[in-house]
């Protein structure tokens, strides 16, 4: 469903000259997996979020998704930068629904589109007839995701989904997460940035380290589904838990 062959990309700097971000990356994702990145803060994970979307190409390599270009593909994508992916003129309840109104689906199927996902995640504390300024930025986040999942049903982009949650928050989107694996119909992409909580979600890992960015590791996470949170003492998280970091460990001696 996805693949990602050898991407490099290349930005040019305003004074001149070039700066690499990412170099030979590959990876891959089917229907049913979730896929977590990982990575030190600047190592160009959003910058590769972006190129799988569409939303940037590679400078070398080939991103296909369902075979297809990924400006081609119905993906959905949380934005790291939730806020400034907020359309101002449009209230939380317009934001979230854009997609459906952009397939030209009535006021009346957007809204009932909304309700369902929104009884099916646990999702709740939405000023919906506010306007992004007039919310908190864990608000303006939760509103992103359902906009997320209203694009799509089976690819999702998910960019630091938990930042500005509270408790409760993190609670709902975490379990809706893992009820979504466990029926194995989307291919799900995530960058986390807590450690158990990539474990936790993931299927496999690919840590990235280096300047410019390849792939240090890739982790496979052979937990069983459905899992509690007291896996994280058992000795195989454990294990997992201590790769990642030693890969990590490893590159900065």
């Amino acid at each position: 469903m996805l693949s990602v062959n050898n991407v490099s990309k290349v930005y040019e700097q305003a004074a001149g000259g070039t700066v690499q971000v990412l170099e030979n990356i590959s990876l891959s994702g089917s229907l049913g997996e979730f896929v977590v990145i990982r990575g030190a803060n600047g190592s160009g994970k959003s910058t590769l979020l972006r190129l799988i979307s569409g939303l940037e190409s590679p400078s070398t390599g080939s991103v296909m998704v369902h075979g297809r270009k990924p400006g081609q593909a119905e993906l959905g994508f949380l934005f790291q930068d939730y806020v400034g992916s907020m359309l101002p003129w449009m209230s939380l309840r317009e934001n979230a629904t854009l997609p459906l109104r952009l397939k030209k689906r009535s006021r009346v199927e957007r809204h009932a589109a909304l309700g369902e996902v929104l009884q099916s995640t646990g999702i709740t504390n939405i000023p919906f007839d506010r306007y992004p300024h007039q919310s908190s930025g864990g608000q303006q986040q939760k509103t992103g995701f359902l906009r997320a999942i209203l694009s799509s049903k089976d690819f999702l982009i998910l960019d630091e989904p938990f930042s500005s949650l509270d408790r409760a928050g993190e609670d709902a989107i975490r379990n809706w997460l893992q009820r979504l694996r466990r029926a194995q119909k989307a291919l799900v992409i995530l960058v986390v940035h807590d450690l158990d909580d990539a474990i936790l979600l993931a299927d496999r890992i690919y840590c990235l380290d280096g300047s410019p960015t390849t792939v240090r590791d890739v982790v496979p996470v052979p937990l069983p589904w459905p899992r509690d949170p007291s896996v994280r003492l058992s000795a195989e998280f454990l294990a997992i838990r201590q790769r990642i970091l030693s890969a990590s460990i490893q590159e900065t001696i």
